[in-house]
């Protein structure tokens, strides 16, 4: 049997309604059990697979209220055409899309990354996201969009305070290492790869600015300058250094 005829098989044996508990709501939310199911592989395992969930009919999430009430905007039918993904909301549904495995909502996320322009404002995020999931099933696009992200720092690397840049997304890095308590992890191995992969691109891209000057006219007579009069060379030196 095709995998969406059994989902439906499954679906149907279902009552109408699964009261989702939050963290900080006492009355839980009563939403309609194809809408988990269809919407979330994970929740329609857990309604569906024999477990406790699917007893009680009570499905408990790790989230805030606010937080559930913007997922569930973008999972009802006439809501979702209507809400878009945004600068605003992109972090927490990324964190929920990939924890709940909410795969529509997951493409929705990618489309906004791919979509948008990479910019000083965006550059430490979307290496975040490409360092964060690399190894997930969606790796292919994060892997092509650190390799964008990684570019446009080295090319624009003191304008945006690169250095600055990498030492936040370490930092963001670091936080999730915490939370599997290990002090390395594939994270922290791969953010030093992009490090160095930046650095890299940094000194490439000044050993050939450098190249090019020393073509010129004028670098051609300040190299013999500075070797047929190298205190001339010194003078000029620290007038451009004051």
């Amino acid at each position: 049997m095709a995998k969406h005829a059994e989902a439906f098989e499954e679906i149907s044996r279902l009552p109408g309604l699964v009261h989702v508990k939050v963290t900080d709501r006492e009355e839980p939310y009563a939403v309609p059990a194809s809408l988990l199911t269809l919407s979330s592989d994970v929740w329609r395992c857990e309604l569906t697979g024999g477990f406790m969930e699917g007893e009680t009919k009570e499905l408990p999430l790790d989230v805030t209220a606010g937080e559930f009430e913007v997922v569930l905007d973008f999972l009802l039918p006439a809501a979702a055409s209507k809400r878009a993904v945004d600068a605003t909301n992109l972090e927490l549904l990324m964190t929920l899309s990939w924890k709940y495995d909410l795969q529509g909502l997951k493409l929705k996320c990618m489309n906004f990354i791919g979509n948008e322009v990479i910019s000083a404002h965006n550059v430490e995020r979307r290496l975040y996201y490409g360092i964060k999931y690399q190894e997930s099933a969606d790796k292919n696009f994060f892997k092509t969009d650190l390799g964008k992200s990684k570019d446009f720092l080295a090319a624009k690397f003191f304008e945006v305070d690169g250095r600055a840049c990498l030492r936040r997304v370490r930092k963001r890095i670091q936080e999730e290492a915490a939370k599997i308590s290990a002090a390395t992890s594939p994270l922290t191995d791969l953010y030093a790869d992009v490090v160095e992969d930046v650095l890299h691109a940094v000194r490439t891209r000044g050993l050939a600015a450098v190249a090019s000057y020393n073509n010129t006219g004028t670098g051609q007579l300040r190299r013999r300058i500075e070797v047929e009069m190298p205190h001339v060379h010194k003078f000029l030196k620290r007038s451009e250094d004051s």
